[in-house]
């Protein structure tokens, strides 16, 4: 049994779940999760367990991208980096300074609005 599996086990969370040929997931709930996912099937706002399950799933993951998100502006900086954001124009001369490049932008943006 995998660790996150022993921790759901562990809070009465999931009783068991198994992987089938086609890929589909059968999964064991407590009688407690059983009644959220049947109330908000009757509230209307799901048409199925499968829709309960999908939602709760896709909640986690947001709360786990938030939950990794960076803690401070050196964390931020640092990933930046490594995503390539921070220094990706760095060779367009066109640019240089950024204050003057949006400078001219808006004044090419008003430009367009009165000839428009």
């Amino acid at each position: 049994m995998g660790v996150w599996r022993r921790l759901l086990v562990r809070r009465g969370i999931l009783y068991k779940s198994m992987v089938l040929k086609n890929g589909a997931m059968n999964v064991s709930l407590t009688p407690e999760l059983e009644k959220i996912v049947a109330e908000r099937i009757a509230s209307g706002r799901y048409a199925s367990a499968d829709d309960v399950i999908a939602e709760a799933l896709r909640l986690l993951y947001e709360r786990d991208q938030l939950q990794n998100r960076p803690r401070s502006a050196k964390d931020l900086l640092d990933t930046l980096r490594k995503s390539g954001f921070i220094g990706m124009w760095k060779n367009r001369s066109d640019i240089g300074d950024s204050t003057d490049f949006a400078r001219r932008l808006r004044i090419d943006a008003e430009r367009r609005d009165r000839d428009s």
